[in-house]
C-alpha cells in the first residue's frame, strides 16, 4: 500500500547550502556568524563598470565571469541592446573548476544609451549575466567648445563673368533620397499565462511524477529561445538552478515543458525528506531574435509543492 506525505510550506526561506559553492566564496562573498553573504551575483561583468561613458568609435573591453556548476558551456556571446543592437562573440580567457572568465571587445558607432548582457550556453542551456548601462557620446562633442570660440567669415558670392551662367549661392541642397534608418528593437519578449497543469509533483515514483508547465511567449521580431529555470527548496537547503528548454506546442505562442521527478535531483539530491517541507521554485526565461531577454516572474519564482512517496513496512 502506498502512502502520500504532502509537503508543507516552510516558515522562512533557506540559505544556499550547496557545498560546491563554498569553493567560490573567495570570488563572490564571505562567511560570518554562520551565514553566507554574497557581495555580487555569481555571474557578473568584471568590465566595463556600470554607467561608464565613452566616445563613439572607442573600443570597449569586455570581461565576464561565469560560475558553471553543473554546466559545460561552449558558446559565449555578448548582447548589446540600444540604438544599434549587436551580438558579439566572447572568448574564454581563463577556465577553472566551476568558473570560466571570457573576454572580448565592442566598438560603439552611434551615440546613445546601451545595456549589456552576456550568456554562456551549452546547447539550449544558458547562464545569463546582466551587465551595466553604457553611455556613448558623439566624438564631435569633444570639439564643440573650441568651435564656439571661432567667428566664421562669410564666403564671398561668386561674380559671374560675361557669357557664363551664374551659379546660385548658396548652392541648392541635394535632397536626401536614402531610406530611413530602421528603429532598433529594444523591447524584450512578453511572457504571460505561466502555469503548472498539476498542483504538486511527487518523488520518487508515485502518481503525479510528471508536471507540464506552460507559458505564452510573444515578440514582434520573433522568439529565439524559451527556457524553464527551476531549483529545489528542502527546508533550509536550496539547490542549484537547472535549465530545461521549452518547445512550441500550440501555435503561435504556446510553449511547454514536462518537469519530471527524475529531473529534481539535478538541483538537490535527494529533493525531499519525510520530515521536511520541500517545493520547486520555477521561472520562465525568453530571448528574442535581437537578444532582448525577459523573465516571468521578475523576482522570486512560482512554487510547486513536492510530495514524498514512501512504502509502508
Amino acid at each position: 500500500m502506498w502512502k502520500m506525505l504532502r509537503s508543507l510550506r516552510p516558515h522562512r526561506a533557506g540559505l544556499a547550502g550547496a557545498v560546491a559553492l563554498l569553493a567560490l566564496l573567495s570570488l563572490s562573498g564571505c562567511i560570518s556568524d554562520g551565514e553566507i553573504h554574497f557581495d555580487r551575483p555569481l555571474n557578473y561583468f568584471d568590465a566595463p563598470a556600470a554607467n561608464t561613458t565613452v566616445w563613439a568609435g572607442t573600443r570597449v573591453k569586455i570581461q565576464v565571469s561565469f560560475v558553471t556548476t553543473g554546466l559545460q558551456p561552449d558558446e559565449f556571446v555578448l548582447y548589446v541592446q540600444g540604438p544599434v543592437p549587436k551580438r558579439v562573440p566572447l572568448t574564454p580567457a581563463t577556465r577553472m573548476h566551476n568558473l570560466v572568465i571570457v573576454t572580448g571587445t565592442w566598438t560603439p558607432t552611434v551615440a546613445g544609451e546601451y545595456r549589456l548582457h552576456a550568456e554562456a550556453c551549452q546547447g539550449d542551456d544558458c547562464l545569463i549575466a546582466s551587465g551595466p548601462v553604457i553611455v556613448v557620446q558623439e566624438a564631435v562633442q569633444a570639439h564643440r567648445a573650441l568651435a564656439t570660440t571661432v567667428t566664421p567669415t562669410a564666403a564671398p558670392s561668386p561674380t559671374p563673368t560675361a557669357g557664363a551662367t551664374a551659379t546660385p549661392w548658396p548652392p541648392t541642397p541635394t535632397p536626401d533620397t536614402r531610406p530611413p534608418t530602421p528603429t532598433p528593437d529594444t523591447r524584450p519578449p512578453t511572457i504571460t499565462q505561466v502555469r503548472a497543469l498539476d498542483s504538486r509533483i511527487t518523488w520518487p515514483d508515485c502518481d503525479h511524477t510528471a508536471v507540464v508547465i506552460q507559458a505564452q511567449v510573444q515578440d514582434p521580431g520573433g522568439v529565439a529561445a524559451v527556457q524553464l529555470r527551476f531549483r529545489v527548496h528542502k527546508g533550509d537547503a536550496v539547490g542549484q538552478w537547472v535549465l530545461r528548454p521549452m518547445t512550441l506546442q500550440a501555435a503561435p505562442h504556446g510553449y511547454a515543458v514536462t518537469l519530471r521527478a527524475e529531473d529534481l535531483p539535478a538541483s538537490l539530491d535527494p529533493p525531499a525528506y519525510a520530515t521536511t517541507a520541500s517545493w520547486v521554485e520555477y521561472v520562465v526565461l525568453a530571448r528574442d531574435q535581437a537578444g532582448n531577454t525577459a523573465q516571468e516572474p521578475p523576482g522570486a519564482g512560482y512554487r510547486l509543492p513536492i510530495s514524498l512517496c514512501t512504502r509502508e513496512p
